[in-house]
Order: C-alpha cells, then structure tokens, then sequence
C-alpha cells in the first residue's frame, strides 16, 4: 500500500532525484573522463619535454655542459617537474634539483629506468624518491652519438603534484555541480509547481464539490489533459447541481404537499428520532415546531399510538409488507377518536434521513356519521312503519258495508290521507338529505317569514 503524501512533495522529489542521478552519472563521467585526460597529457607533456632535451643534447653532443646548465636552469623554476643528466657510466652531469656533483651515480638496480635507457632503450618507472621524499613518475631517453649510447636525460613529474592538481581540477568540477544541483532543485520547484498548481485547483474544486459548494470556478490553465479533467469535474459539477436543484423542488414540493394533507404524519430516522413532522400532526397533538431531532416517545405521550410503533418496528416479521394498517380507538387530551394507523419501513439502515413513517387518518367524523346514519335509517323505518301500519289498519276494516256508512268512510280516508302526508313527509326529508349530500347540488339561504332562515337546494 501506498503512504498518503503530498502530491507536490512526491513530485517536487521525483524531479530532484531524476535531476541529481543525471547530475551524479553526469559528475562520473565527466571526472572519469578529465582524470584520464590530465593523466594523457601529463604523460604526453612530459614525454615532449623529455624527447625536446634529448634532441637537443644530442645535437650538441660532446658540448653539451653549457646546454645541459641551462636546462637545468630552466626547470629549477618549474617545481613540478625535475630533470636530470646521466652520463654513460651513470655519473650525473646535471641536475634541476640539486647540485650534481653532490650526487651519487644512478646506475643502480634500484632505478630501472636508468638502467633501460643507457641499454639504448627508453625506460620508465614510478617509485619513491629517497632524495625528495616523494613518489614520482620517472621516464629516461637514451643520448645517442655515433650509435652509441653517450648519456641518459631523464624527466621526472611528482604523483603528489598531479594528483593536487587533478583534485583542483575535480573540486572545481564539483563547485559547478554544486552550483548545477541547487539551479536544479530551483528549477524541480518551479516544474513541480506548474504541474501541481493545476491539480490543486482541481482538488480544491472537487473538495467544494463535495462540500456542496456548486458554484462555478475560474478556468484552470494547465497541461491538455489536466484542462480536459477540470472540465469534465466542472460537467460533473452542473450535474449535480441540476440534479440537486431538481430534488429540492421535488422536496420542497412533497413538504408542502404533506403539509396540506389531512393526515398526520411522522417521519422517523433508524435512530427513532423525528425528522419531521405535517401541520396536521402538530395540529392534533399540539406540537410546537420541530427543534432539534427529538424521540417520538418525547413529543407524543400516548400510549396506544407508541405500543403500535413499537410493535411494528420490533416484531415484524422478515420479509414482510413494508406497511401494516389497523384501526384503534385513541384517547387523546381527553377525547375519543377513531383512528387509521398504518406504519411504512422506507430504510432501516439510514442514519441521517426518513428510515420509517407513521399515518394517523382521523376516522372520528367518518364513524360518527355513518352510525348517524344507520341510527337515522333505524328512525325513518320505525317512522315509515307507523303511518303504513295505520294505513293497512284503516284499509283491513274496508268492506261492503263501509260504503253504505259514509261517516265511516270518510274516517277511513280521513286516516289514509293523514298518514300519506306523513309518508310524503318522510320521503322528502330523505330526499332532502341526499341532496344537502349531493355536492353537486347548489344551496342557497333564503329569509323566511320568521327569524329562522331555512336551506334551499336548487337541482
């Protein structure tokens, strides 16, 4: 797995090691490559220098101590180089360094390159000097006069002094990759920065985003592809806040719709706090407006209502209806009412928003009226019943000699028509109720003779 670290640093040190491996493979090269030079041309300078006294002692053999003082002379005041004049039996003829005729004959084993060159050959060694104290790179040519070997020039350069001055060379190399690493970590900064400064700003835009912040954000300038991902965040960004604009309208909607709906309503997160609650649930339990995110058994204390919650939330069985309807009678603030409770699982698993709902539908009305109803049926049977009984009494004593009594019959009609008009009566009090019921039907109140007013109904 990856750590969590700054983008910036992780680039800001990607750049700067790539940058230091050039630098360090470029610093070995490069010494590698100057440290053979300085050794090719120390080598080559000295061999030029060694072969020019040759040829020139050469050419003025057998007078050649006035020539040889003077080369002796010369290299006196170069320190890094010594030379040195050997006769054919080793005896030294001249020296840069010390006087000669204090010096001991050089053709011993201990000088092999000495000993090559009075061979007729050219020799070399590298060995320490017991006279200087130093180690040196020792290179002998051969004098020759007459095809025999008459002296011996030799060339010396200290180790010591080449290697001082291939470290000048390599420590002002070093300054310059020095003064190279730290333009390199200013230029790492500077590349790391114009690649991050975009990410950043998409970052920050994508942090808004996800803060709800969608308000629209400056162009980021940047590489293609870094331009193309800000763009496509920003398409990401109206989307959303179409989306979100959409769903708060469509809330906003359903609020005022469950505000104006008759039925009272609850809404419960899975925590059973009330996220909200309709007008007309406030209305009928008195509530004030909702603060905070309080427990239904908190703001509702009624018993009846809480068993029902209780027992639906804890023992439904799985896989269930997600709604169950009953019917209770309820007492609340000391009066009867006939309630519809239905009980909705939306989410049980939301935290922060609608997990469960609780309906109460006020049946009270409903209930009264239809037992007015039947309790009004009941009368206008018992009603009907009367004046039809009378009715059929009056006509079971019509017979042959009613007809001849007109007294009789007129008594007889007398009660039929009395108890018709009743029956009359009675039908258009039905009809009407049912047109009061009828809500097609306009009513209008009409003045009457009297102080009461009484209800017209026009068809």
């Amino acid at each position: 797995m990856f750590r969590r670290r700054s983008f910036f640093l992780s680039l800001f040190f990607g750049n700067l090691f790539l940058i230091a491996l050039i630098l360090g493979v470029g610093y070995f090269l490069t010494t590698r490559e100057v440290r053979l030079q300085t050794i090719r041309m120390t080598d080559r300078f000295q061999e030029q220098l060694l072969q020019l006294a040759a040829k020139d002692i050469t050419r003025c053999w057998p007078n050649v101590e006035e020539r040889i003082r003077q080369y002796c002379d010369i290299y006196s005041w170069e320190p890094d180089f010594r030379m040195t004049v050997l006769d054919a039996d080793g005896r030294v003829l001249g020296d840069s360094e010390y006087p000669f005729e204090k010096m001991e004959s050089h053709r011993t084993d201990d000088r092999p390159e000495v000993t090559a060159a009075l061979a007729g050959q050219r020799g070399e060694s590298v060995r320490f000097s017991q006279t200087k104290h130093l180690s040196y790179r020792y290179i002998a040519e051969p004098v020759l006069f007459e095809g025999k070997t008459v002296a011996v020039v030799r060339v010396a350069f200290p180790n010591d002094a080449f290697r001082e001055n291939r470290r000048q060379i390599l420590g002002r190399i070093l300054a310059c990759f020095v003064l190279m690493s730290l333009a390199a970590v200013l230029l790492s900064v500077f590349l790391s920065w114009q690649w991050y400064r975009p990410i950043r700003l998409i970052k920050d835009s994508a942090e808004r985003i996800a803060g709800g912040n969608l308000d629209p954000t400056p162009l980021v300038d940047g590489p293609l592809e870094l331009n193309r991902l800000f763009r496509a965040i920003d398409k990401m960004r109206k989307t959303v806040s179409s989306q979100l604009a959409t769903i708060t309208r469509q809330r906003e909607g359903l609020q005022v719709i469950l505000a104006h709906l008759p039925d009272a309503i609850f809404a419960m997160n899975s925590s059973d706090k009330i996220v909200y609650f309709n007008e007309a649930a406030g209305n009928l339990f008195h509530l004030e407006p909702l603060t905070g995110s309080p427990h239904l058994q908190g703001i509702v204390r009624n018993a009846t209502l809480l068993d029902f919650y209780a027992d639906q939330r804890e023992n439904r069985p799985r896989n269930s209806k997600p709604h169950s309807i009953e019917r209770r009678e309820i007492d609340i603030f000391n009066e009867k009412h006939f309630m519809e409770l239905e009980y909705v699982e939306v989410d049980p698993e939301t935290e922060n928003d609608v997990a469960r709902l609780l309906s109460l539908s006020d049946l009270t009305e409903a209930v009264r009226t239809t037992k007015m109803k039947a309790d009004f049926v009941a009368n206008a049977s018992q009603e009907l019943k009367t004046p039809l009984a009378a009715i059929r009494a009056a006509m079971d004593n019509v017979d042959e000699d009613v007809y001849e009594n007109r007294e009789t019959l007129e008594t007889i009609f007398g009660i039929v028509e009395r108890h018709v008009a009743r029956l009359n009566a009675l039908i258009e009090d039905l009809l009407s109720l049912h047109s009061v019921e009828d809500q097609s039907s306009t009513l209008h109140w009409e003045q009457t003779s009297g102080e009461e007013q009484k209800i017209w109904i026009e068809e």
